[in-house]
């Protein structure tokens, strides 16, 4: 379900930080704590990567 529920919100987030002009996006799926300790696995990562690199 994790997997799933990334999978929708992660195309929301990369969309909402371009409709507000981020200068920086860091989107992960780690668990609290410390969630940016690491890098995103794939399919995560290319997937991130894809859509910040789309228009």
């Amino acid at each position: 379900m994790k997997r799933v529920l990334w999978l929708v919100l992660l195309p929301q987030a990369i969309a909402w930080s371009k409709q507000r002009h981020a200068g920086w996006v860091y989107v992960t799926g780690d668990a609290l704590r410390t969630p940016w300790d690491t890098l995103p696995a794939d399919p995560y990562w290319s997937g991130e990567l894809y859509l910040v690199n789309q228009p």
